[in-house]
């Protein structure tokens, strides 16, 4: 069942900062300040930021700090489309942003089973769909931790 969450402009509060979470991605990106060749084959660099062609390539940590924040931003607002309005637990949410942040929003929408699953709050069926995609295959201790943190919601 869909559920919207609505809020009135006045009340607004400010969402959590995602401290942890942005700590948790570059644990799993890890940081290199020069440019590299992803797994598959995009030039990447700082806390695994997919360069665009003609995009200017920051030559400190600071300039890839600032890559971070908004490819974080860019993270959870495509998070927030896929997700919907759907009222799921916040450690769900956590886990599709970072998913979005590794793989886009285009790529995370493709798991279509998982987020039937998600929808409708049965973590550990998601997690099991989470797992049984090729993006397992790419990243598998990445794809288990983050089924491992689906799993356990609720349980």
């Amino acid at each position: 069942m869909k559920k919207r969450i609505c809020i009135l402009q006045d009340s607004v509060q400010p969402r959590v900062m995602y401290t942890e979470l942005k700590e948790r991605i570059k644990e799993h990106e890890g940081y290199c300040e020069t440019v590299y060749e992803d797994t598959l084959g995009f030039k990447t660099g700082g806390y695994g930021h997919k360069i665009i062609p003609g995009e200017d390539i920051p030559t400190n940590r600071s300039g890839w700090e600032e890559l971070f924040e908004s490819d974080f931003q860019r993270a959870v607002d495509g998070a927030e489309r896929i997700l919907d309005g759907f009222d799921i637990a916040e450690a769900a949410r956590e886990v599709i942003i970072e998913m979005v942040f590794q793989m886009g929003e285009a790529g995370v929408s493709k798991f279509k089973n998982a987020l039937s699953h998600l929808y409708n709050q049965r973590y550990i069926e998601c997690a099991g769909e989470m797992l049984n995609s090729r993006w397992r295959k790419q990243t598998p201790m990445r794809a288990k931790k983050l089924a491992d943190i689906m799993a356990g919601i609720n349980a």
